[in-house]
């Protein structure tokens, strides 16, 4: 997995981050992304349109590969979003 940057951002503002992995075998991976135990939003992309300061805070990326034994391949990279106040 490539590693991710932090971001900072003003209030208001939209902000789209992609979390990229190179593809195992076999290459259908599962992405979602988690901040706390009430976030999680599915997909490689996280979008967080209209950002507020409540979002501030550690979030992860974690991809996920299953494999035909039953098993379970993941990898999670963690990054930081800083929201300032717009005015």
């Amino acid at each position: 997995m490539l590693p991710l940057t932090n971001h900072s951002i003003i209030e208001g503002k939209d902000l789209s981050i992609m979390c990229n992995a190179t593809p195992g075998n076999p290459s259908k991976s599962m992405f979602f992304w988690t901040k706390d135990p009430t976030f999680r939003q599915n997909g490689s992309t996280l979008q967080l349109p209209k950002i507020k300061r409540n979002s501030s805070g550690s979030y992860r990326c974690t991809v996920e590969n299953s494999y035909s034994i039953g098993g379970k391949g993941s990898d999670k990279k963690d990054m930081t979003i800083v929201v300032f106040c717009k005015y």
